[in-house]
């Protein structure tokens, strides 16, 4: 119990002994490049916002599909906020084009076999579950993945109690 003791009062006078004359939070042999951060003025923006996201799980600045509304600022876009209002009223089979990024895609198959899958869309006002059927995944021509920005015709559909958005078409923009 003694040599505890002993081993104890050790211990905490090295570590008050050590930080005593500390004047500075890093070590002397801090690598000086590893925080150099003056290459990132010349940084894109996506690769920029994909940091961003990395790093905090939300965009910091400005969501991605804010450059491409705008672009494409005259025609008719919905945002998914609005969108959202419309599941509670009488629009059944009303169809919205919508730009968005992929926030979560989960693939699953049928009874029968057949593939679908599960979207979460964002964009900058918000987001929405979305479901894709085979024959929509059999009708394009590029690969889903989260992440990617996309522009999509989702229709909205009275399945059982509920209402969902389907996704009956889509173009991606990378």
């Amino acid at each position: 119990l003694k040599n505890i003791d002993k081993l104890l009062k050790f211990n905490v006078n090295s570590h008050k002994m050590i930080n005593k004359n500390q004047d500075n939070l890093f070590s002397e042999s801090l690598d000086n490049n590893e925080f150099d951060s003056s290459s990132f003025k010349f940084i894109g923006v996506n690769k920029k916002l994909e940091m961003e996201y990395e790093s905090f799980g939300f965009y910091l600045t400005d969501h991605p599909t804010k450059f491409y509304k705008s672009f494409f600022g005259s025609q008719n876009y919905s945002s998914l906020n609005n969108l959202q209002n419309f599941i509670s009223s009488d629009y059944e089979g009303m169809a919205f084009d919508v730009i968005c990024l992929i926030s979560n895609l989960n693939f699953r198959n049928s009874r029968t076999g057949k593939k679908f899958c599960f979207l979460t869309l964002s964009d900058d006002t918000g987001s929405l579950d979305t479901i894709c059927f085979s024959e929509f995944l059999d009708s394009i021509n590029f690969e889903l993945k989260v992440g990617s920005i996309i522009s999509v015709k989702l229709i909205l559909q009275k399945m059982k109690d509920t209402k969902k958005y389907i996704v009956a078409s889509a173009t991606c923009f990378d």
